[in-house]
């Protein structure tokens, strides 16, 4: 019986990566400690952080278990396209927050220090003159700028800054997703093989039996368990940027990294005769220097995230499909059932023969309250569905000895 794996982020957890919700948590704070240099950006985060808890409420869901990191980004991202939006015309108005943002408003804080620097100097020379009239016995009561003044100079004088500082208010949207994306990195890179040895029985398993890992993660962790035990993997990389397909070398390890990989840069490639018209590249670069030369790595979020053209990202879902319908078992490790796409493939693969099974390896799975879990789990089918309520690690040992 042929398997394919389908990881989520709960099958990294026992590799000191926080999941979904930790992440959030792990990436704001981060940012915060970064410095006065990305306050506006840790405002922009707390502002839409407190949005998608209110909606949570709306939906009469638990504010309290947090916010998705890739509800996060999403988020983010709609927001900077807010104007493009179809519902655009449909908006009176934003929230003034965002309104603050288009202007390029920034904290009252920053403006003011700013503002000090000028205010001493003029203050000073004024306070000269007037004790200068004085000794003359002319009378000179104007010995502070008039507060009048001074707020109206504030105002004008801090959207003059932030219109040279920031340009379009929709530039800290993007600063605000390059800060996330670097603190993503820091979290999910890892580089002591030490914290993947749980991994182990699962690529023997899965080496042993011709089958296929597929990923929605970011991380290293299957390459770096791999090297523990000498097995090479292929991402179908060297494939996809050949001829556009992802195809896998026989005797390596199939890798399919669904939403991208902290180690992908794209690029373009050099047209030829062959090629004439341009194409993409992606290559495996060191997130270390990737980071150091602000060069983001080729990731896509999933949730009820668009899909783009761009990249490898339909290949990959093509390349998904392929694999799992060879498949007659397939074992979710970690998976949270949030993305719409992957759950539809799952559907249709699932329906296509009775004979195929499901297990579900999620510390929580049976209390899920994700609604497509739910219907997997109350099929009629439900004999073919294995809910397995345990921790990556103790399922992996134990299923796979």
């Amino acid at each position: 019986m042929k398997e394919m794996l389908l990881l989520g982020a709960g099958a990294s957890v026992d590799a000191e990566i926080p999941d979904s919700y930790e992440m959030t948590e792990r990436i704001v704070k981060g940012i915060s400690n970064d410095g006065y240099l990305l306050r506006d950006v840790t405002n922009l985060l707390n502002f839409v952080i407190g949005g998608l808890l209110f909606q949570k409420g709306l939906r009469k869901e638990d504010p309290f278990g947090g916010v998705n990191i890739e509800d996060l980004f999403t988020t983010v991202e709609l927001l900077r396209d807010r104007q493009n939006s179809e519902l655009s015309p449909f908006i009176g108005s934003w929230h003034p927050f965002l309104q603050d943002i288009q202007r390029g408003s920034v904290s009252g804080y920053a403006s003011r220090n700013l503002l000090e620097e000028i205010y001493d100097p003029i203050e000073s020379t004024f306070n000269e003159l007037t004790r200068s009239l004085a000794n003359q016995r002319i009378t000179y009561n104007q010995t502070r700028i008039n507060p009048h003044f001074t707020n109206r100079f504030e105002r004008v004088f801090s959207e003059a800054v932030n219109q040279v500082v920031y340009g379009d208010g929709n530039k800290i949207f993007s600063r605000t997703k390059e800060a996330m994306v670097t603190k993503l990195c820091e979290l999910t890179w890892i580089s002591d093989s030490g914290k993947v040895t749980y991994l182990v029985p699962l690529i023997r398993h899965v080496v042993k039996n011709e089958g296929t890992i597929a990923t929605l993660n970011y991380d290293n962790t299957i390459e770096l368990a791999c090297t523990l035990i000498d097995v090479e993997v292929d991402n179908g990389l060297e494939s996809w940027s050949t001829t556009g397909e992802f195809e896998f070398r026989e005797n390596k390890l199939p890798l399919i990294k669904l939403h991208g990989s902290i180690d992908w840069a794209l690029s373009h490639g050099s047209t030829s005769k062959s090629r004439p018209l341009p194409y993409q590249v992606i290559k495996q670069e060191d997130p270390v220097e990737m980071m150091k030369n602000s060069m983001p790595p080729e990731i896509i979020f999933g949730g009820k995230n668009k899909l783009t053209a761009e990249g490898p990202f339909l290949d990959l879902l093509q390349a998904f499909e392929a694999s799992l319908d060879k498949s007659d078992k397939l074992t979710i490790i970690g998976y949270s059932f949030r993305d719409e796409h992957i759950n539809e493939f799952i559907s249709k693969w699932f329906n296509t023969d009775e004979n195929r099974i499901i297990r579900i390896i999620s510390p929580n799975i049976e209390e899920s309250q994700e609604s497509y879990a739910r219907t997997l789990l109350s099929n009629d089918r439900s004999e073919k569905v294995i809910p397995i309520s345990q921790r990556a690690n103790v399922a992996i040992a134990e299923l796979f000895k």
